[in-house]
């Protein structure tokens, strides 16, 4: 019983029989003691768990520690006693794992279409060569001229490529051939040309029988071409074959010569001109092709015109009749 307690009875008992309060030394000892006696304070310990923090995890109980002390009183002698009762605290350590998820891109490979595109070969022609110049080319047997030829000339030669090349007269260029009853020959040198022109007649007509040809192309390409098996620049024996306007003459298949104001007479030169001309187009011929064109376009004039007045004449007699 605590102090207080056997106070509050003494005095109760005393209310309830005074007689009963009589001195008694004893009972003074006791009450000094009651008054002097010392209530233990008590004590509250309080442990505070630890926490412990994981990367995504969260620690969390905590359980205090109470102490109570507990008084026991008798009638002599207080006696106090303090138990102490610890709980320990718990830690609960919850660790969460957040899932490991892997997200692999799609391994995709974009290929690019392979393309070639092929540009289109563009040929660029080959620039306008001007007109050669027309030169006089003779052949004279005990000086007296036998053989005359006289032309512009171009050279076309089909090699890695095809090319053109004018022909002209220079100081260095060698002028020789022969004349006989049959047979005429006109050889021009020059320096990256040899030409042979050879000439024969049936004692009526003269032509140019063999052409052969040795040199270089302007790029440098040597060539050598030969045809014994012409008939170019046929004529009446006698007379000059001539052809003013340009020509060109396939001698093999690379080979190609153009000619412009040509006239030729390699057989019975006189007085170191030429005779009379016989024309690659004689003068009556060479109306014949724009007489006809005229008259093709007189024809569709007058059908045109014929038409149109028919289809007039009909449309009018139409509209009277729909009156």
């Amino acid at each position: 019983m605590s102090p207080y307690a056997a106070f509050v009875l003494f005095l109760l008992i005393g209310l309830a029989d005074p007689s009963s309060l009589k001195y008694d030394p004893d009972m003074d000892d006791a009450i000094s003691t009651l008054l002097t006696t010392t209530v233990a304070p008590t004590t509250i310990t309080t442990t505070t768990a630890s926490t412990t923090t994981a990367s995504t995890t969260t620690a969390s109980t905590t359980t205090a520690s109470t102490t109570t002390a507990s008084t026991t009183t008798t009638t002599t002698t207080a006696s106090t006693t303090t138990a102490s009762t610890t709980t320990a605290s718990t830690t609960t350590t919850t660790t969460t794992e957040a899932p490991k998820t892997t997200t692999s891109s799609p391994n995709t490979t974009s290929s690019a279409p392979n393309t070639t595109s092929t540009a289109p070969t563009t040929t660029t022609p080959a620039p306008t060569l001007p007109t050669p110049t027309s030169n006089l080319y003779r052949v004279k047997n005990d000086n007296v001229t036998c053989l005359m030829v006289k032309f512009g000339l171009r050279f076309g030669y089909q090699g890695v490529k095809y090319e053109e090349m004018n022909f002209e007269l220079t100081n260095q260029t060698i002028v020789n051939g022969s004349c006989g009853v049959n047979s005429s020959e006109l050889l021009i040198q020059a320096d990256t040309l040899t030409l042979k022109f050879t000439f024969k007649n049936d004692t009526k007509k003269f032509s140019l029988h063999a052409l052969n040809a040795t040199g270089k192309t302007s790029s440098g390409v040597p060539f050598t071409e030969a045809n014994s098996n012409l008939t170019l620049w046929q004529a009446t024996l006698g007379n000059s074959y001539m052809c003013n306007k340009e020509q060109n003459y396939t001698i093999t298949k690379q080979l190609t010569i153009f000619t412009f104001e040509l006239q030729v007479q390699p057989f019975g030169v006189r007085k170191d001109s030429f005779s009379t001309a016989e024309d690659c187009m004689p003068a009556g011929e060479s109306f014949i092709v724009p007489i006809a064109v005229g008259v093709a376009l007189l024809a569709l004039i007058l059908i045109v015109l014929v038409a149109y007045f028919i289809g007039r004449k009909r449309n009018m007699a139409s509209g009277y009749e729909s009156f």
